[in-house]
């Protein structure tokens, strides 16, 4: 996982937030906050620098107006890159993969809880979350291409920076183990197919637009160098996407 994942846990048993403000760190390089219900959940999304990659939440809470999936709901606009994952013992295994199939959450751990599995759950929203930010940027970048060659290289380096592939041992979709989550394995699959093609896209147009502004390259050293990295970074972003993770989701 990456250094820098923030993980907000919303529930009202206090020895579940206790479990997970101390356990998942254990277990993971996250930083953990903790809210006894959805309105304090809100402020610390709308005060939080950092925006959190993975939000957990209970669905029933005694001391709230809103349940877990209308929690979610709000989250969907307060934070739209974060993933959702419900921690639930009133709801059963098929109603919460029904909800991961419409997309409404991205992954689930059932109450009694065990450390193991809301580890490898916060894995799968992370790798979703670092999934969102690349389809967002990509989404970005495509909007405004049109801008110029500097522009565009600007966002080539922060594509390079959301996946860490101008660093050696890339943390971008690294490590991660499923323990047997077949429908999430299932939902990454697809998503990393289509992020894949918008990405060759992407660098379809990138390289285009590199041959037709050779003249705006050529003497100007500081542009040609960062060319070279963003080039060997997508390379690597590439191969990443067709080798290392999806080897992983067989």
């Amino acid at each position: 996982m990456s250094e820098n994942n923030h993980v907000l846990v919303v529930d009202d048993d206090p020895k579940h937030l206790l479990l997970m403000k101390r356990g998942l760190p254990l277990k993971s390089n996250v930083v953990v906050d903790v809210a006894s219900h959805p309105e304090g959940a809100r402020n610390l999304i709308l005060a939080n620098k950092v925006p959190y990659s993975v939000i957990w939440s209970d669905f029933d809470f005694q001391n709230s107006k809103i349940n877990g999936m209308e929690f979610f709901s709000e989250v969907s606009d307060l934070s739209p890159l974060s993933s959702r994952l419900l921690c639930s013992a009133e709801l059963d295994k098929d109603i919460m993969s029904f909800l991961m199939k419409k997309g409404a959450i991205h992954s689930y751990a059932a109450k009694p809880i065990s450390l193991e599995s809301i580890s490898s759950a916060t894995e799968i929203g992370i790798a979703h979350h670092q999934l969102n930010l690349l389809q967002r940027t990509l989404d970005d970048a495509n909007l405004k291409f049109d801008e110029g060659l500097v522009k565009t290289i600007n966002y080539c380096e922060k594509i390079n920076q959301i996946t860490g592939s101008t660093k050696n041992g890339s943390s971008f979709l690294h490590g991660i183990e499923f323990d047997g989550r077949k429908l999430e394995r299932e939902q990454l699959v697809v998503r990393i197919k289509t992020l894949e093609e918008n990405f060759n896209m992407f660098n379809q147009k990138t390289n285009a637009l590199l041959s037709q502004n050779r003249a705006q390259v050529r003497g100007r050293n500081d542009l040609s160098q960062r060319i070279i990295i963003s080039s060997q970074a997508r390379k690597k972003i590439t191969q990443r996407l067709k080798d290392v993770f999806m080897e992983k989701l067989k």
